[in-house]
Formats: structure tokens, C-alpha cells, sequence
């Protein structure tokens, strides 16, 4: 897995067992490495209880990162989406989701677990 990653969105159309429903369809993003880290932080993880921004799913978190080639265009497009959901509290609520998603794999050198920070550019 390469650090930054990539992400790519599946369709699949499902078809009722029930002949009075039609059939619809349904997004699924796979992905690895920072950008689909990103894409979590649009759509949440309901199995760990973590919201994301509201309405948005797959598509929407699809849609905002498809064309971002690095974690500061990434970084950048998901924190205009909460601020333009949150206003200026959405630095805050977008600095929880994330801190909620990343897996802490650093501690420092006395033991305090190194948290997700908006990156500096």
C-alpha cells in the first residue's frame, strides 16, 4: 500500500426478491492509504458510530476526492466540505471524525499517543 493511496467506486445494481419493488442501485468506495482515510472522514463508519458529515456517503465522498493527487489536496477539499456544512466550527468537528478514524501508530518518547492533526502546508 502506497502512503497516499487511491480510491475507486463500485455500482452494483440490486433487484428486489419482492416483484412490486424496482431495483436500485448501491456505492461502495474501495480504497487504501490516505485518500480513502479522507473518504471516511466524508462518509463516517457507522460500525464504530462515527457520523462523518451528514447526507454524504460514498458518492458524495467519491465525488470530492476523485481528483485530488495529494493529502493536501485532500485535506483541503473535506475541510471546505465542513466548513461549508459547520461554518467555523467545521475545523473542529472535522478535527473529531478524524481523530476518531486514525489509527494511532505513534506514541512519543513518554508514552502519550500521537493524535491526527490537520497537516500544516
Amino acid at each position: 500500500v502506497e502512503e497516499f493511496g487511491d480510491i475507486t467506486l463500485h455500482e452494483r445494481t440490486v433487484v428486489p426478491t419482492n416483484p412490486d419493488k424496482k431495483p436500485y442501485k448501491v456505492y461502495k468506495i474501495k480504497g487504501d492509504g490516505l485518500k480513502f482515510f479522507y473518504a471516511q472522514c466524508i462518509m463516517g463508519d457507522p460500525v464504530d458510530n462515527i457520523p462523518g458529515l451528514k447526507g454524504a456517503a460514498e458518492v458524495a465522498a467519491y465525488s470530492i476526492l476523485k481528483d485530488c493527487k495529494c493529502e493536501q489536496e485532500c485535506h483541503k477539499a473535506v475541510l471546505d466540505a465542513y466548513i461549508n456544512m459547520w461554518g467555523e466550527d467545521g475545523k473542529d468537528r472535522m478535527l473529531e471524525q478524524a481523530r476518531l478514524l486514525w489509527l494511532v501508530r505513534e506514541k512519543t518518547n513518554e508514552g502519550e499517543l500521537i493524535m491526527w492533526e490537520h497537516p500544516v502546508y
